[in-house]
């Protein structure tokens, strides 16, 4: 057999990852003669050894487009697989059975990397029947494509979790964080990124995500409007990302103007990758009042940037805590709590200052992209060409 690979992703990826994809197949391919990388990406990945098999995007559905993603993709996987050392199914753990249909069928090995909690938000937060039967859809493709997994990579504790509760023998789950790349995100000098982005001297609180329902931006709004009434400082909420919700965000607009605050909150919306460090380096605090997490990208950019950070303590944000005090918490759904620790941080500028730096220290230690890769170095060292 050859020495070659099988690397497939989820049909839906946004650029974080697809970025992230990219320098882990380098990784990859230092460790076989051929990889053969299957996705929907409309640019190529040319390197040596890589060949980059595109499936089209048919339409603008998500649903239709993961179809076609399975059955194109579980064919040419299949194809493949059989001049193969192995199939890597380097998505999230959902979308990607046809991963585990080719390893199936071609009775190769496959490696799981499983980084979504959707099937878990879907349970805890739908009501609709439609929604609650994609729900168990969803949740029994995950089951079957982890089962089939000789091993399942884990970025945080929770999601180690997960992966055993849908029936993973613990010892096939192998925990490697999401990394971040700290040459990009780094401390930077506050005046010069406000005078980019055209801020004033007000106190800046910034949120940084999907502007989603589990993401509890309206909780925020709430507690700004409390910060306002509190606070002798001028302040500013800045919401930088997209909203997949029409609905939700005229709802989040509508909650600005009911509460008077419509000229003291900006929705950014989604902006480019490369912009993001000079709103980090502009924020006086950065906040998160999730819900659920897994271990939220953002938050680790934040930590990066050596930026204070006020959030939750759910899902993976536990883990890059543990024993460190490097954030602080506020409970989840008390927007008085909220208000209350974000004042903490704005009105002492040591403690703002000691947060910033061992949130960088964390990243430094331990999500680094040095760090992490070398973790996969790690493990393809252990497993030889049962992980890559």
């Amino acid at each position: 057999m050859n020495n070659n690979i099988c690397v497939t992703t989820d049909p839906l990826e946004t650029t974080f990852w697809a970025d992230l994809r990219y320098n882990l197949l380098k990784i990859t391919s230092k460790n076989y003669a051929k990889v053969y990388f299957l996705s929907m990406y409309e640019k190529d990945w040319l390197f040596d050894c890589c060949e980059h098999i595109r499936i089209p995007r048919w339409t603008g559905s998500k649903t239709l487009n993961s179809l076609l993603f399975f059955i194109f993709g579980s064919l040419k996987l299949t194809a493949l697989a059989r001049n193969c050392n192995l199939i890597r199914a380097d998505g999230g753990g959902s979308y990607e059975i046809n991963a585990a249909f080719a390893s199936f069928v071609s009775r190769r090995p496959l490696v799981v990397s499983l980084r979504y909690n959707s099937a878990e938000k879907i349970f805890l937060s739908e009501t609709q029947i439609r929604k609650r039967l994609y729900g168990y859809l969803f949740l029994g493709i995950m089951k079957m494509t982890l089962r089939q997994a000789n091993v399942v990579l884990t970025s945080h504790s929770a999601m180690q979790q997960l992966a055993i509760n849908l029936g993973v023998n613990p010892s096939r789950i192998i925990l490697i964080p999401t990394p971040v790349d700290t040459s990009v995100f780094n401390p930077a000098d506050k005046s010069n990124a406000r005078k980019n982005l055209e801020l004033g001297e007000e106190t800046i609180i910034l949120f940084v995500g999907r502007l989603r329902p589990e993401k509890n931006v309206g909780l925020l709004i709430k507690s700004f409007r409390l910060i306002t009434q509190i606070s002798s400082k001028t302040s500013r909420l800045i919401l930088v990302g997209d909203c997949p919700f029409k609905d939700y965000l005229t709802e989040l607009k509508s909650l600005c103007q009911q509460l008077g605050l419509s000229k003291r909150v900006t929705f950014v919306g989604r902006i480019a990758h490369k912009d993001l460090p000079s709103y980090y380096a502009a924020a006086d605090v950065f906040v998160l009042p999730s819900i659920t997490e897994g271990v939220p990208k953002a938050l680790l950019e934040a930590m990066a940037m050596g930026r204070p950070i006020v959030t939750t303590k759910v899902g993976g944000i536990k883990d890059l805590a543990e024993g460190k005090d490097n954030m602080l918490f506020a409970k989840v759904g008390d927007e008085e709590d909220l208000a209350k620790k974000i004042l903490t941080v704005l009105e002492d500028d040591k403690l703002a200052t000691q947060l910033g730096h061992r949130a960088r220290q964390t990243i430094n230690t331990d999500y680094s992209i040095d760090v992490v890769y070398g973790k996969y170095r790690h493990v393809i060292d252990t497993y030889g060409l049962m992980v890559a």
